[in-house]
Formats: C-alpha cells, structure tokens, sequence
C-alpha cells in the first residue's frame, strides 16, 4: 500500500514565508516601474501636443492658439489656462488645446490628460460628458484639461497694476527657452499626477516650445504646497487661491534650467 505524501504545517508556513518576503521585494519595484511608464508616458502626450502647437503656429503666421476668454475678458486667473471652451455662447467658442482638437491637429483628446492617478477629479478627463467637448447647457461644468496651456500673461502696459493683462508669449518664436508651453496640473499636496510607486518626492512634467519635455522632482513646491495650501480649494468658499499656480510653476521651471530655486525666496516669483 502506497504512503500519501503531503506537505507539513512547518514546510506550508516556511513556502508562505518565502513567497511573502518575494512579494516585499518585487512589489514595490513593480509600483516604481509602473510610475515610470505612466511619467513616460505623460511626456509622450505632452511632445504630442507641442509638436501640434507648432504645426497650428506655421500655420497661423506664428501665433500659438488663443488662451481662454483673450481680448474678451480681462485674463486674470491663472486658472483659465486649463479651460478648453466657453460655454456660454451656443455653439461654444474653443480656446487653447480646445482650439487643437477641434481644428484635427489633435486627434485623440486623451492626450490632454496625464495618465496619472492621483490627478483632481475636476481635471479628469472621465469626469466630463461625451463626446468630448458637446455643446453644454450653461449650468454645466466647463471642459479643462490636467495640463495647463500657456501659463504666463503680463501687463498690458508694464509697470501698471491696473492695466489689462494678455497672453505673455503669444507666438511660438517668442517663446523663452526656459519657459514651459505646458505642464501637469498644478492643484495641491493631495493631488499630484506624479506621485505614487513609494516615491518620496512628487514630480512634474514640464513640455518646452522646443519640443523637449522635462520631469522635476520638487520637494520645495511640495512643501510650499503643504505650507500656503491648495489652489483649487478655499476654506472661506471665495475664489480659489490661484494665485499661488506663478509661484509654484516658476520654482519648477528654474529647477528645470538647472538652476538652485532656493537661491531667491519662493513667493511672488511669477513676474513676466
């Protein structure tokens, strides 16, 4: 008669314990390796739309797409940089990455969204009806991309206040090298595209006019971020501290040249 062979409690407890420490090593390397591809391909949607900025610019004497509600309301929130249509007339004006895909030279509207996680749920592109851009009813929520367009005004007469303030770099050959034509969302410590896979430092993926796409790793906006608040919340229900997006974009793009951004205090930095 032949013995039954099965396998001891000891011999099950030492298999679950080394299947156990094999899942500590891997997962984590799985999680990192899975941020890298979506940090990639995040860069690869935002070289897509350069390149469609530029193409839309040979075609328009140079002039990159309009940003929102320009020389019909005074542009005065940074904020407007992610709204891709005004809904208020019927059928609705496209501003920006808007102006793209209704033009065709973007295609495929996914690219005007980061494939990270953690993006605001107001900037995600599940969160708006399809087919993407309809025509609203006045009541609902506007269309906006999680990358921000264009993020730069100025004055319209410098050095006044008071005055109007316009799109900073309209055309594409007046773009600063050091400046970024886009980049993630800038929201708030909770709501970070780039910030999962046990990194400790969140990161940003910022798209120049030349066409190169750069991905900073920031702890100094992080920590500004945790310091002076969200953009897109207010305790006090007025409007959002928007504000805040020229200070937390600039520390980026100077640690994107290369530079120390601490070598000048962190606020009231966003000057044109």
């Amino acid at each position: 008669m032949r013995r039954k062979t099965a396998f001891t409690l000891i011999e099950l407890l030492v298999v679950i314990g080394i299947i156990g420490i094999l899942m500590s090593i891997f997962l984590p390397t799985l999680a990192k390796v899975r941020q890298q591809a979506l940090n990639a391909n995040c860069a690869s949607n935002l070289r897509q739309i350069v390149i469609s900025c530029t193409t839309y610019a040979a075609d328009q004497r140079g002039f990159l797409p309009m940003r929102f509600r320009e020389k019909v309301q005074v542009y005065d929130q940074p904020f407007w940089s992610y709204l891709v249509q005004d809904k208020k007339p019927s059928p609705p004006v496209r501003y920006g990455l808007g102006l793209l895909y209704e033009r065709k030279y973007v295609r495929a509207e996914q690219l005007f969204y980061c494939p990270g996680g953690r993006a605001h749920p107001d900037f995600n592109y599940d969160s708006f009806p399809k087919p993407w851009l309809s025509d609203l009813a006045a009541t609902s929520p506007n269309y906006r991309t999680s990358y921000s367009y264009n993020p730069h005004y100025a004055l319209e007469r410098p050095g006044d206040p008071t005055s109007n303030k316009i799109t900073a770099y309209a055309k594409l050959n007046k773009f600063p090298r050091n400046k970024a034509l886009l980049l993630d969302l800038l929201s708030g410590p909770q709501r970070i595209s780039h910030f999962s896979g046990g990194e400790r430092t969140p990161s940003w993926n910022l798209a120049f006019s030349d066409g190169h796409v750069t991905l900073v790793r920031s702890k100094i906006v992080f920590d500004q971020m945790k310091l002076r608040g969200d953009l897109t919340d207010d305790a006090k229900g007025s409007d959002p501290n928007w504000k805040l997006m020229d200070d937390y974009r600039d520390l980026l793009e100077t640690q994107a040249d290369g530079q120390d951004p601490r070598a000048r205090p962190p606020t009231n930095r966003g000057k044109h």
